[in-house]
């Protein structure tokens, strides 16, 4: 075999032959053999992983908001990249809305590209947004290089990116059918939510009684029948109720093409823990109780919610109006990027869901869902991310700790399982300080 130029060496190790002792062979970035943990190979360097460390594919996160350009503040390519790589993940996805100006436009989409270029930790390509006026765009877009677009069926709060009509959706769904692209979509049905009376105040539970579970159910029923009717490829992002849910597992027996995710929030967090006044708990979908919370494991579980994304969206302390504690007011959204795989771990221990089982949610299905095809897993042929995991040390959760670009948590003062002690990108370690990401565009087949 031609010299290598690294082989790492794990006694544990998640890979593309299971789990257990492994040899990985890297030349020019990529992994080109995976043999025993002693076979003998020809190599320019060596990592030995110490024995306590569990080495695990890089993490892929399809659902992240980095709000550059625009809005910096809250977070920008380069904080962001940097708590991506502290946390396992290598490959990530830009959502197309929280930036100024937003990804709508092949001229949005180009000051995306200029901004992240030569500021990126890890590697990150780019969602497109779908609004009613850039229908005619699409195409343009797709053959730019998005993996795919995004839309809302519910009230953004934001002029330059407004919700779609169910009409649009259904428009939307069979011009991407065209050129086979991917529609995501937040699906809250706007017609529910505007018939519910508004409230303002510190009452969690008043909150939840203006975003019913209902309101999820509603919209993803409205997706279903319209990727029915065109024939077209939906992913519903943050399912948060088991009801959303049971459509969903019921869409796909039918083979729909339909895939979803959830996120560590949903799968942590309940109704009960959420004090009235605490605002850095408002999320939209809303955070539901624990019941819920168990069903959405067995949806993952059974595999009808396909993937663990962040769904990273941080605001400033004010936007979340925590002096005021009005879950009206408040900003919705959480930054979780860095400790998205501690969070889901500590959960998924008490749920006797095994590592494996989580690093594919967490990096093989939201790969499969970009159509990434050299990430995802430890394999030959792919590029050579991955992190070094200690899935039995616990950390306690300190902001100022993170490389957020905001320093507060909603998980402060948490203790998480699982410590990520280093990455790689492409056969290099990151160094957190030189910029070796690069800007991802989708295959042309």
């Amino acid at each position: 075999m031609e010299l290598l130029d690294i082989v790492v060496r794990a006694r544990s190790a998640i890979t593309s032959r299971g789990c257990g002792a492994v040899s990985i062979g890297i030349r020019d970035g990529s992994i080109v053999c995976i043999e025993d943990f002693d076979a003998a190979l020809d190599t320019l360097s060596e990592i030995l992983v110490p024995d306590h460390l569990t080495l695990l594919p890089g993490l892929v996160d399809t659902h992240v908001h980095l709000q550059d350009p625009g809005n910096t503040l809250w977070e920008n390519f380069k904080s962001g990249t940097r708590a991506a790589a502290r946390g396992g993940i290598t490959t990530l996805i830009d959502m197309p809305l929280d930036s100024i100006p937003v990804t709508v436009s092949l001229e949005t989409l180009a000051a995306k590209h200029m901004t992240a270029e030569g500021s990126l930790m890890v590697d990150v390509g780019f969602w497109a947004g779908v609004t009613p006026w850039n229908l005619n765009q699409l195409n343009q877009l797709d053959q730019e290089g998005v993996f795919g677009f995004k839309c809302f069926l519910a009230n953004t709060g934001l002029p330059e990116f407004p919700s779609v009509s169910v009409d649009i959706l259904k428009q939307a769904l069979t011009i991407l059918k065209e050129f086979d692209a991917l529609l995501l979509v937040h699906a809250e049905d706007e017609e529910q939510l505007n018939k519910v009376p508004s409230v303002s105040g510190h009452n969690y539970s008043e909150y939840l009684s203006v975003r019913p579970a209902s309101i999820e159910s509603r919209a993803v029923s409205n997706v279903l029948e319209n990727v029915e009717l065109t024939g077209g490829r939906a992913h519903i992002v943050h399912i948060s109720t088991s009801e959303a849910a049971a459509l969903i597992q019921s869409a796909k027996e039918s083979g729909l093409k339909i895939t979803s995710e959830t996120c560590p929030h949903y799968l942590i967090l309940k109704d009960s823990e959420v004090d009235d006044g605490a605002t850095l708990y408002k999320i939209c979908p809303p955070i539901r109780d624990e019941k819920n919370r168990n069903a959405l494991w067995e949806y993952l579980e059974n595999g009808t919610i396909d993937m663990v994304v962040s769904d990273h969206s941080p605001t400033s302390i004010d936007e979340k109006a925590v002096v005021e504690g009005d879950f009206q007011a408040a900003f919705g959204g959480v930054a979780s990027l860095q400790i998205s795989f501690p969070l889901a771990w500590t959960q998924a221990k008490k749920q006797s869901v095994s590592l494996e089982q989580l690093t594919r949610w967490m990096s093989q299905a939201p790969a499969a869902l970009a159509r990434l095809d050299s990430k995802g897993s430890l394999e030959v042929g792919k590029d050579a991310d991955f992190f070094l995991f200690d899935p039995e040390a616990t950390f306690e959760v300190k902001a100022s700790n993170l490389e957020h670009q905001q320093k507060f948590s909603l998980y402060e003062g948490r203790t998480l399982s699982g410590v990520v002690e280093a990455t790689w990108l492409r056969g290099v370690k990151v160094d957190y300080q030189s910029p070796r990401g690069q800007i991802l565009k989708k295959s042309k087949k």
